[in-house]
C-alpha cells in the first residue's frame, strides 16, 4: 500500500508537514509518496512523478487556493485521473484544506466537484485519519478477505434491535453518549460498532479516535486527551490543575463541541474513570453529556466491564446503555461456521458441535478455535481442548510461552507495561540504546501485544491481559531502558520543542519528575499524575516517599473529584500498614466502612497480629463473599497461623481464578506441602510446579527454586538434592534468603536432619526473621527431639497473636510427631 500525496509547496508548513508526519507514524516512511520524502534530491520532476505514481494504490489530493494554481498539483492530477481511469490507480481522494477555497471553485477540475462530496477538512489530525480510513478501504478492495473477516457479526440481534429503537424513538431527545459495558472480549467494541453502522451513524470503514481512562485518572485527564486528538484549535498543554471544577466542565463541552461538529465519535475505553466499578457514572461526566450543546448526534462511545446501576443512568437522557451477555450456543455456532467457511476450512456438523460444546461464549475464543483448526488441524484441538476452556489464561500464554527464552522480549513488555500509553516515536528512542529491540517490537505488534490509541494509532499501549500478568510477575525495565527514559523526560520537561513531544508524553514526564522530587509547575500537576506516581513509587516499595507525595497532594485538594482523593487516602494507608506505622490506625478512619477493615487486616498481618488481621477479613468475606484480595490476604494470614488445611480450600480457589499469577501458585503449593502427610497431591504438585517454572521474573524464579526443592524433598524423597536446590536459591536470589531458610528447615525437618534444623534455626535469627517463625521453628524441633510436652509448652508461651483455635491446632500437631515417632 504506497499513498500518493500531492500538495502545493507552499502549504507545507502550514498544514502538510503535519498531515504526512501523523500517516508516517501510522504506516511508516515507504507507504508515503511525498516530495521531501520520496522524490530524488528532494526535486520534482515529470519522470519522478510518474515513477511514483505507477507505484501508487491510493492519490490524496490537499486542495487549496494554493495547489489549484500549481502547474505540478495539475500535472499529477491529470496524470492520477488518467490512471484511475485505466484503473492502474485505486481511488483517487481530494479534500479541501483551506477554508477561501469553496468546492464550487471553478478551478478545481469539474469531474472532482461531481464525483467528489467535498469538504473543508480544517486540522491535519482529521484529515490524516481519514485518509487512513481511505487507505483501509483500498486494502479491502485488493485483499476482500480482510473486508469479509471484519464485517462478521453473529447474534446479538435484540441488543441491535434495542438501540435501534431508542435512536428511532422520536419522543426521546437525542443520545449522544451510548456506553457498552461486558467482560473483556465478549465483543463490546463490534456491537457498539455494528449497532452505529445499523443506525447509519458511521461507515463499515469508520475508525473511532480512541482514549483510555483509568481509575486513578478524572475529568482533567478527558480533557488532556480529547485535547490532544488534535481536533481542536491550539497544541500546548492545557493548563486545567487549579481550576475550578465548573471551569473545568465548561472546557470539555466546548472541546466536545468542536469534536461534533467534524462528526467525528471517541471511543472511550474506560476503567473506572466515567464508571466505576459500582456502575456509578462520575457526575462531572453526567454534567458534561448533558449539556444542550452536545445534543443531536451520538460524540462519545464507551467500552467498560463495569455494568451501569439504572438509578446513576435514570434521568440521563442523552446516554444509552446496553449490557454484552456472552454469546448463547446458537450464535456461538453460526459464528464458527461462518469463520470456517471465510478460511475455506470444512468441518462436517458433528466436528463442529464437538468445538461448539468447548466454546464459553467469547467472540475472540471462537476466532481463536479456527485460527488453531488452520494452523495445527482439528485433530490438534480435539486432543488440547484444554486450550479453549482456559481461553483467558490461554490467551497469554500462547502468546509468552515460545518467548519464554527471550529475556528481550519481557524487558520490552515490561518497559511498556510502566506505562498508561506511550508515543511510538518516545518509543523508539528508548529503545534505541539497545540494538535489534526495535525490531523485537516490531514483531510483538503484528502479533497483537499492542494496541494503538489516538487519532492515527500514534500512542502505543500494551494488551490489558499482558499488562496484568507481566504486572503481576513482577518484571523489571531494563536499566538501559529506565535510564533513558529518564534522560528522555527531563529533556522534554525542560523543552517542549522536542520532536516527539505530545500531552501524554508531557504528562508521563511530569510523572517521572514528581518520582525524583523535582519541582513541578503546579498548573501542569493535574491529580492524576500525583496518584499514578504514587502508585509507581509503591510498586517500587519506596513506601515512605508514598507517604510524602500523599500528603503534598491531600494539601492541594481543592477543585479534585473526591474520587481521586479517596484512591489517594487508600494508597497512603496501604504505604503506611507496609511500614508498620500506627498513622495508619488514623488515616484508615476516611475510607469506606469494607476498605477500613482490609486496610486494618492488611496492616495487622504486617504488624504480626495474625489474630486481627483474621477477625476483620472473616468479617469482611461474610459480607463481600467474592472479594478477591480479601480471599488473598486470608490465605496469607492462615498459613502464617499454621492452619494450612483451611488456608489450603482458599488457595485453590485462587489459584483457579488467577492461574498464572505466581503468588497465587506458590501459596497454593506451599498449603499442598504442608497438608502432604494427610494426602499426598504428586500429580498437582508437578502441575503447579511447571506452571511456576514459566515465569520468567526473578521473584517467580525464587518462589520456584523453594518450591522444587520441596517437590524433591516430599515428592522424590531426594534429600541430596533437594538441600543442594535451596542452598543454590539462598546464594543467588540474597534478598530472599529468609524464605529459602524456613524451606530449608522443613526440608531437614521432613527427613530428621536435627543438626540442620538447628543451624537454620540460628541462621534465620541471624536473619532477623519474624519472632512468631523462629518460635515454630524451635517447638518443631523440640517435638523432632521427642521432647513434645516442652514443645507445646515452649510454644504456647512464646507465640504472639495467635488465635485459640490456632494455638490448639498447631499443639495437636506438634503432638503428632510422637505418634509418628
Amino acid at each position: 500500500m504506497r499513498i500518493f500525496i500531492s500538495h502545493s509547496s507552499k502549504d507545507k508548513e502550514r498544514y502538510c508537514n503535519a498531515v504526512v508526519e501523523k500517516l508516517i507514524e501510522r504506516l511508516g516512511k515507504n507507504a508515503i509518496v511525498y516530495d521531501s520524502l520520496t522524490f530524488e534530491a528532494g526535486e520534482k520532476s515529470i519522470d519522478e512523478i510518474n515513477r511514483t505514481l505507477s507505484l501508487s494504490d491510493l492519490y490524496v489530493i490537499l486542495l487549496s487556493a494554493n495547489a489549484v494554481e500549481s502547474r505540478w498539483v495539475k500535472y499529477e492530477l491529470r496524470e492520477a485521473h488518467k490512471k484511475l481511469t485505466d484503473r492502474t490507480l485505486n481511488r483517487i481522494y481530494p479534500l479541501i484544506i483551506d477554508p477561501s477555497l469553496e468546492h464550487t471553485d471553478n478551478r478545481i477540475p469539474k469531474w472532482i466537484a461531481e464525483e467528489y462530496n467535498l469538504r473543508y477538512i480544517a486540522r491535519p489530525a482529521k484529515a490524516a485519519k481519514l485518509i487512513i480510513e481511505r487507505a483501509k478501504d483500498v486494502k479491502w478492495s485488493r485483499h476482500l478477505y480482510f473486508q469479509q473477516r471484519s464485517e462478521i457479526f453473529v447474534g446479538r440481534n435484540d441488543l441491535v434491535k434495542s438501540f435501534e429503537e431508542r435512536i428511532d424513538d422520536l419522543n426521546l431527545s437525542p443520545i449522544n453518549t451510548f456506553i457498552v459495558t461486558g467482560l473483556p472480549n465478549i465483543g463490546r467494541k463490534s456491537l457498539a460498532k455494528h449497532c452505529l453502522m445499523k443506525g447509519t451513524i458511521i461507515s463499515q470503514n469508520y475508525e473511532f479516535p480512541q482514549i483510555s481512562l483509568s481509575y486513578q485518572e478524572s475529568i482533567e485527564d478527558f480533557i488532556v486527551k480529547i485535547h490532544d486528538l488534535g481536533f481542536t484549535e491550539g497544541d500546548e498543554i492545557l493548563k486545567v490543575a487549579s481550576a475550578p471544577l465548573e471551569a473545568k466542565i465548561n472546557l470539555a463541552i466546548m472541546l466536545s463541541k468542536e469534536i461534533s461538529k467534524i462528526a467525528e465519535i471517541i471511543l472511550i475505553k474506560d476503567d473506572g474513570c466515567l464508571i466505576d466499578y459500582r456502575g456509578k457514572i462520575s457526575n462531572w461526566f453526567k454534567e458534561i453529556i448533558a449539556s444542550p450543546d452536545l445534543y443531536g448526534q451520538v460524540l462519545f462511545v464507551i467500552i467498560t466491564r463495569h455494568k451501569i446501576n439504572f438509578e446513576s443512568i435514570r434521568n440521563v437522557n442523552s446516554a444509552f446503555f446496553l449490557n454484552v451477555p456472552e454469546l448463547n450456543k446458537a450464535e456461538r455456532i453460526g459464528l464458527l461456521r461462518r469463520l470456517l467457511q471465510l478460511n475455506k476450512l470444512d468441518l462436517d456438523r458433528t466436528s463442529m458441535e464437538q468445538v461448539g460444546q468447548h466454546l464459553a461464549g467469547y467472540p475472540a475464543q471462537v476466532y481463536y478455535a479456527v485460527d488453531l483448526i488452520e494452523k495445527q488441524g482439528l485433530s490438534y484441538l480435539q486432543r488440547n481442548y484444554s486450550l479453549l476452556s482456559d481461553y483467558n489464561e490461554q490467551e497469554v500464554s500462547s502468546l509468552l510461552e515460545k518467548y519464554n527464552e527471550s529475556p528481550k522480549v519481557f524487558n520490552i513488555l515490561s518497559l511498556l507495561s510502566k506505562y498508561d500509553a506511550i508515543s511510538i516515536n518516545l518509543l523508539y528512542e528508548i529503545l534505541s540504546v539497545t540494538p535489534g529491540y526495535d525490531e523485537i517490537y516490531n514483531k510483538l505488534f503484528q502479533e497483537s501485544f499492542f494496541e494503538l490509541e489516538g487519532v492515527n494509532g500514534e500512542y502505543v499501549r500494551l494488551n490489558e491481559v499482558i499488562r496484568n500478568y507481566i504486572a503481576r510477575s513482577g518484571f523489571k525495565i531494563l536499566p538501559a531502558h529506565r535510564k533513558k527514559a529518564q534522560e528522555l523526560f527531563e529533556k522534554l520537561f525542560t523543552n517542549d520543542e522536542t520532536p516527539w513531544y505530545n500531552a501524554n508524553d508531557f504528562l508521563l514526564a511530569i510523572r517521572e519528575n514528581i518520582k525524583q522530587g523535582k519541582q513541578v509547575d503546579t498548573e501542569y500537576m493535574i491529580p492524576s499524575v500525583y496518584l499514578k506516581s504514587m502508585s509507581d513509587l509503591y510498586d517500587d516499595m519506596k513506601y515512605d516517599d508514598v507517604i510524602k507525595l500523599a500528603r503534598t497532594a491531600l494539601e492541594h485538594a481543592n477543585n479534585t473529584d473526591d474520587k481521586i482523593i479517596y484512591e489517594t487516602r487508600y494508597l497512603l494507608c496501604s504505604a503506611l500498614a507496609k511500614l508498620k506505622n500506627s498513622e495508619c490506625l488514623k488515616e484508615v478512619r476516611a475510607l469506606e466502612k469494607d476498605d477500613q477493615k482490609f486496610i486494618l487486616a492488611f496492616y495487622y498481618r504486617q504488624v504480626g497480629h495474625p489474630d486481627k488481621a483474621l477477625a476483620y477479613l472473616n468479617e469482611l468475606l461474610s459480607k463481600r463473599t467474592e472479594m478477591s484480595k480479601a480471599k488473598r490476604e486470608k490465605v496469607l494470614v492462615l498459613k502464617n497461623l499454621q492452619q494450612f488445611e483451611e488456608a489450603t480450600e482458599l488457595a485453590k480457589e485462587n489459584f483457579y481464578l488467577y492461574s498464572d499469577n505466581p503468588y497465587h501458585i506458590h501459596a497454593y503449593f506451599d498449603c499442598l506441602i504442608n497438608t502432604y502427610y494427610k494426602q499426598p497431591e504428586d500429580h498437582l504438585l508437578y502441575e503447579l510446579l511447571v506452571k511456576l517454572g514459566k515465569i520468567q521474573s526473578e521473584k517467580a524464579r525464587s518462589m520456584y527454586a523453594r518450591c522444587n526443592a520441596l517437590y524433591l524433598a516430599y515428592v522424590q524423597q531426594d534429600f541430596d538434592s533437594a538441600l543442594s536446590e535451596i542452598n543454590k536459591a539462598a546464594i543467588e536470589i540474597p534478598r530472599d534468603k529468609k524464605y529459602a531458610l524456613i524451606t530449608k528447615f522443613d526440608i531437614a525437618n521432613h527427613f530428621d536432619k536435627i543438626d540442620i534444623m538447628q543451624d537454620t534455626i540460628e541462621e534465620l535469627e541471624k536473619e532477623g526473621s519474624n519472632s512468631n517463625t523462629v518460635v515454630i521453628c524451635k517447638s518443631k524441633l523440640l517435638a523432632k527431639q521427642n521432647r513434645v510436652d516442652e514443645a507445646i509448652d515452649f510454644f504456647s508461651k512464646n507465640i504472639k497473636y495467635f488465635t485459640e483455635e490456632s494455638k490448639q491446632r498447631f499443639c495437636a500437631r506438634l503432638q503428632s510427631y510422637e505418634l509418628n515417632d
